[in-house]
């Protein structure tokens, strides 16, 4: 079954909307073709399962609510049935409804975003005759919805559902995962020039994926608490909390995060993350901010200060780092406090450029309190021609640790100033 993805209305007539020209003319044009249409509308705005009755009719789901049109088994339905089916909600404020058809998967549901439409009739499967359902526009399923405003997902880890639509944050609204919320945005919604929020509650457990980039130029942020943090505190085992690659972009803000066995932010394959809000870094098994195979970590905003409560690795284990930079990507941050707020070890370094760039403001007011809790630490690493920049006119002893950054100066086949 397939979703038109634009707005069918363009304008109120006693509280009921009416078809634009071009919807009209396309649907009066498809109804010749397959049969009467007449424009008798049922008003719904609750669970509802269409009936053979409803033949010929537009099904308007309103209410500013989030329930189910229910619809059976074709070979239920007259021969000639055909319905117009459309969400008369606006957005925001508007619900997206869940469309049911009998012998279709239900998760994930199919959503008929506010301001959706379609065309639903009946029509035989050639090679055996028996009705099955046809639906216009038919390619792809669904067709995305067109965002008309800026927009809010909402993820509350305790009481959402996957299957919601994910666009209040009371009862019935959130989602349960952010990786849902992310696929929502990626694969159903056209964002064009928005901004899209992904509000997370609680404490998720499962790393999200972000691969290649966004339907629209807009941007797409993932939000916890921009105040405290560690009130949204995303705790995985074996995959890092966020990982963006192929292109991906995204702005994340307002977590404390870690991974047991892997690195808790990591852009990969030309990903792009900004953090523009506070953050704290927890123990994580790898690297606190890993980037590879020209993958880019941007930490530039006036509110982008963060504390780092936890280490990476152990020692003497060789693996473990605060900043690890890899083939080309790059990690930059401009002019923040970065507070080392308990005893914390890493077993590489501090700072490690494999191939990879590591910008730090220095001479923009960039610091870190409380260094010395970064204890035996090696403050930095280069190896394979990475380059590391502290803007302070190669400060050595500019990164927390009690050990000296190797290799030491003059450095041959990189870079630290």
């Amino acid at each position: 079954m397939i979703i038109r993805p634009l707005d069918p209305f363009s304008e109120v007539v006693d509280e009921r909307r009416r078809w634009t020209p071009d919807w009209y003319g396309w649907l009066q044009d498809t109804t010749q073709q397959i049969g009467s249409w007449n424009n008798t509308s049922y008003f719904a705005n609750s669970d509802y399962l269409l009936m053979n009755g409803d033949n010929h009719k537009t099904i308007a789901l309103g209410g500013n609510v989030f329930y189910t049109l229910s619809i059976g088994a074709a070979s239920s339905y007259d021969a000639n049935f055909n319905v117009v089916i459309v969400n008369t909600d606006n957005y925001p404020g508007g619900r997206a409804k869940k469309i049911a058809i009998a012998g279709r998967p239900t998760s994930p549901p199919l959503l008929l975003w506010p301001g959706q439409g379609f065309f639903l009739y009946t029509a035989p499967i050639s090679s055996t005759g028996t009705p099955d359902w046809q639906a216009i526009p038919s390619d792809p399923i669904p067709l995305r919805w067109e965002v008309p405003a800026t927009a809010n997902l909402f993820v509350n880890t305790a009481t959402g559902n996957d299957d919601n639509d994910g666009l209040v944050s009371t009862t019935g609204g959130p989602l349960l995962t952010v990786q849902r919320a992310v696929n929502v945005v990626g694969s159903l919604w056209d964002i064009g020039a928005r901004l899209v929020t992904i509000n997370v509650v609680g404490a998720p457990v499962n790393g999200v994926v972000i691969e290649g980039p966004w339907v629209g130029t807009g941007v797409v942020q993932i939000q916890g608490d921009n105040v405290t943090p560690s009130n949204v505190t995303w705790h995985t085992v074996n995959d890092p909390c966020v990982l963006v690659r192929g292109a991906g972009r995204v702005v994340l803000k307002g977590f404390k995060v870690l991974s047991d066995n892997n690195s808790a932010v990591v852009a990969d394959g030309a990903g792009s993350i900004l953090i523009n809000n506070k953050m704290e870094y927890g123990q994580s098994g790898l690297a606190h901010l890993q980037v590879g195979n020209y993958g880019a970590i941007n930490i530039n905003s006036a509110n982008a200060d963060y504390i780092i409560s936890g280490g990476a690795g152990s020692i003497p284990s060789t693996l473990g780092w605060h900043y690890l930079a890899q083939l080309g990507g790059s990690i930059q941050v401009d002019g923040r406090t970065m507070t080392l707020s308990a005893s914390v070890l890493f077993g590489g370094s501090f700072a490690a450029a494999n191939g990879g760039i590591i910008l730090v403001g220095g001479n923009a007011g960039a610091n870190y309190v409380n260094p010395a809790n970064a204890g035996v630490t090696k403050k930095f690493a280069i190896t394979g021609g990475g380059n590391i920049n502290t803007n302070t006119a190669g400060n050595v002893n500019f990164f927390p640790g009690s050990t000296a950054g190797t290799p030491g100066a003059p450095l041959t086949g990189g870079f630290y100033a």
